[in-house]
């Protein structure tokens, strides 16, 4: 039996928040390519306009919480952090469906004449260089910010390219911080402190407005409030008392239910306020064992290991489905929520099917260079 500094760490309920989330991204991007197809739909609600953007700030925060407690103990048992097996971990787990994906999406689909009832699948042959280094170099979220509108089948690629980005220096912090705390709260403050400078100057010229969409999407900050809220329950600090409180965890749950259904933001922090709140929801799903957050079966937990596969299927799967029913502009509810689901069902078995036949190759690898 493995001592308790050996043994493996596994935080609960955490798989299930990743299937939820990404199934809120599903439906963001399904009343979306509605509007697209021109059919009913309701994307002018808050909920189902902006679910999909805090669904992945919930992933930047636990990516944030995940990786930076992860080396934080890494670091506490063996005296310092192998960056390079970091980085071959994250490669093993990101970058064949990455690519799959990029493959699929760019250079598969657009030749298909199924697919071509829509006109942003294909890559602009003027710009076909620049649109392929931008994704093959892990910069996605760049295209994202300058290409318009985004191409369908990769949309989803933005994100992963904002971790990566975190990635490349977030272990070599970590490792030579002697006290995480004061480059945690400096990543948040200037990354809203430029976040608010690009806001001011960015109808200067094009140069900067591009700057600003790209820091926006970066949020660096997000994924740092993570990294405190894993700081809290590593240095075992005295907040916790108070943020296990049944009262501060439904307070976390309302007030964010609350901003998505009534589309309140707070100027220039809103998605520093969702990780907030996101934060004190992940810390208590995790480490507090009277959590009212209860998402930890067997079911959720294989849902949440496939997570990564379902965001990155849902825009082919959604996309295929609602091309299919675009003739009926409008459906009744009954059908809506038929096609939602069937959507939901097809993007997870195509993740399952991915997870079983790549991914978990990779996966057997990764596991090969784990030092903890």
């Amino acid at each position: 039996m493995k001592s308790p500094l050996h043994q493996k760490i596994y935080f609960p309920n955490l798989n299930g928040f990743r299937f939820l989330a990404a199934i809120l991204v599903l439906v963001h991007h399904y009343e979306m390519y509605k509007t697209e197809f021109l059919m009913s739909n309701y994307f002018n609600l808050p909920f189902f306009r902006d679910v999909g953007q805090y669904a992945v700030t919930f992933f930047f925060v636990l990516s944030g919480f995940l990786i930076t407690y992860l080396l934080l103990i890494e670091k506490e048992r063996n005296s310092t952090i192998s960056v390079k097996k970091f980085y071959w971990r994250r490669i093993l787990r990101i970058w064949p469906l990455y690519y799959f994906i990029i493959l699929l999406g760019l250079l598969v689909l657009p030749r298909l004449s199924v697919f071509h009832s829509v006109s942003t699948i294909a890559v602009p042959a003027s710009r076909t260089l620049e649109i392929w280094g931008m994704y093959l170099f892990f910069l996605p979220n760049l295209a994202f910010v300058t290409i318009h509108p985004m191409l369908t089948f990769v949309s989803a690629t933005w994100s992963i390219g904002v971790e990566e980005q975190f990635y490349a220096f977030w272990p070599v912090l970590i490792k030579k911080s002697k006290n995480l705390w004061l480059p945690l709260f400096l990543v948040i403050i200037i990354y809203v402190l430029i976040k608010v400078l690009f806001t001011v100057f960015a109808s200067q010229n094009e140069f900067i407005s591009i700057a600003k969409d790209f820091w926006h999407f970066t949020r660096i900050d997000c994924m740092a409030i993570g990294g405190i809220f894993a700081l809290l329950h590593y240095t075992k600090s005295y907040v916790l008392k108070l943020l296990y409180t049944p009262v501060t965890q439904v307070l976390a749950v309302v007030f964010t239910l609350g901003m998505l259904v009534t589309g309140f933001k707070v100027p220039f922090l809103y998605h520093e306020v969702y990780s907030l709140f996101f934060g004190i929801i992940i810390l208590n799903a995790a480490c507090n064992p009277s959590t009212l957050f209860k998402l930890e079966n067997k079911y959720l937990n294989y849902l949440g290991e496939i997570s990564y596969g379902i965001y990155m299927f849902h825009p082919i799967c959604v996309y295929i489905l609602v091309s299919l029913v675009q003739h009926h502009k409008t459906l009744s509810v009954f059908e809506n929520v038929a096609l939602l689901l069937s959507a939901a069902l097809l993007t997870t078995a195509t993740a399952a099917l991915s997870y079983k036949y790549m991914e978990s190759y990779f996966l057997k690898l990764k596991s090969k260079k784990e030092v903890i």
